[in-house]
């Protein structure tokens, strides 16, 4: 194996920071990840595709790792020594104690590199395409390097499956990802001479190997007014990496300047848009439920007229009259259905303030709350028990208390106890 002799680093690993916002956003999404594994866990369905997608992704990672193995080129003493030896040095140089697999694979012509991981090996894959167009560029390569091994040492490849969830949660999960680049960008400048070889390798990320030595560095830098706006701050908020630019400003100040990009009105705009996007939807679908109940239940009022047990009285002989075999039984169960209406209505006047209008506008309620139950029909006449709203007050009752053979009291009104009446 060919051994690179190295040159201490510019930055220390030692000395290398974290992304200032990482922490914060790592705990938050740690947070917003166990609330939403919570969530899951109490709902069966929820449990299921859990376990259906975990499954899912976990084969899906087997997979990668083995077209990886079976088809990518593994860098070793025999194989590519040179190119071994910078992950070896490098490696050595972040303070890794273990030296994770490197391989080197064909991508179709992406300019690309990664880190990952199965169970307790971690692999980085460097793109062929990209090494290529860093040409005879070492620091251009072994920053590249550095930075897939900084995932490794920043523990960023650790407890995916716990924070996964939480790395899907909208601009929560990309400001970390984003956070772990910059993260990343510092361990790569950790491992490189030259800082202006990071510079140069994120210069072939943008323009490829073939065009990455004429790109005029400062005008590229300028490129980062034309981020300031509010849709192109959404836009980097909705991203998991970086701009080019602002991680080649953040590495590289002196090719950056002292210039400080104004883009606090880009924010606040971004954040009402975001905000609206979200609010504005909600307000204005329950505004617009809450108008579409009151119309029915407006209509209902209109087409239905309130009995009163006076009134009915003299309607009674034009109602279909139904032959009663126990009528113990069919007391009990008058008694218990017009308790049900009573709960609903009580429970609607505490959510509105009022009870319902009308009998239409109680059964409307109540088959609300009951989708799939039959309709309750008062025992003794096959109809809808009646229902009348006076002055604030309901009654609600049975045609059964017509009946002289019944000795039970057969209605129910507003302020009585939740207890159904006693038969005499």
């Amino acid at each position: 194996m060919s051994e690179i002799a190295m040159s201490p680093p510019a930055v220390s690993p030692s000395e290398v920071r974290r992304w200032e916002t990482e922490i914060p956003l790592l705990i938050l999404v740690i947070l917003i990840s166990i609330g939403l594994w919570i969530f899951v866990a109490i709902s069966i369905i929820g449990i299921f595709y859990a376990v259906f997608f975990s499954i899912f992704f976990l084969l899906a990672q087997i997979a990668f790792i083995a077209h990886l193995r079976g088809s990518a080129i593994k860098l070793g003493p025999q194989q590519m020594p040179e190119l071994y030896a910078r992950v070896v040095a490098i490696s050595a140089r972040l303070g890794l104690v273990k030296v994770p697999d490197a391989y080197l694979m064909q991508a179709g012509g992406s300019l690309n590199a990664m880190a990952t991981k199965l169970f307790r090996s971690n692999f980085i894959v460097l793109f062929s395409d990209l090494v290529e167009a860093c040409g005879d560029d070492t620091e251009a390569v072994d920053f590249i390097v550095g930075h897939e091994l900084g995932h490794v040492k920043a523990g960023h490849l650790r407890f995916q499956w716990l924070i996964i969830l939480g790395r899907l949660f909208p601009f929560i999960g990309s400001a970390y990802s984003r956070a772990r680049e910059y993260t990343a960008d510092r361990y790569g400048l950790a491992g490189i001479n030259d800082p202006r070889g990071a510079t140069r390798g994120l210069t072939v990320l943008a323009a490829g190997g073939a065009h990455a030595h004429r790109v005029n560095l400062a005008a590229m830098l300028q490129q980062r007014h034309d981020m300031t706006s509010v849709l192109m701050t959404i836009g980097r908020w909705m991203s998991t990496h970086p701009p080019l630019v602002d991680r080649i400003a953040e590495l590289d100040r002196s090719a950056a300047g002292s210039e400080r990009i104004a883009a606090s009105r880009a924010i606040l705009g971004a954040a009402a848009v975001i905000a609206l996007a979200f609010i504005l939807p909600i307000v204005v679908g329950g505004f617009a439920m809450r108008k579409f109940m009151t119309t029915i239940q407006k209509q209902q009022a209109s087409l239905a007229q309130t009995q009163t047990p006076a009134q009915t009285s003299s309607s009674t002989s034009e109602r279909p009259k139904v032959e009663v075999a126990d009528v113990p039984a069919a007391v009990a169960r008058a008694q218990r259905e017009m308790r049900v209406l009573a709960d609903t209505a009580d429970k609607y006047r505490v959510q509105t303030g009022r009870y319902p209008e009308n009998t239409e506008a109680l059964y409307a309620i109540w088959r609300l709350e009951h989708p799939r139950d039959p309709e309750l029909r008062d025992p003794f006449d096959a109809t809808r028990y009646g229902y009348s709203l006076d002055d604030g007050e309901y009654e609600i009752w049975s045609t059964g208390w017509q009946r002289k053979d019944i000795k039970a009291r057969m209605m129910i009104t507003s302020g009585e106890s939740a207890e159904p009446p006693a038969p005499h």
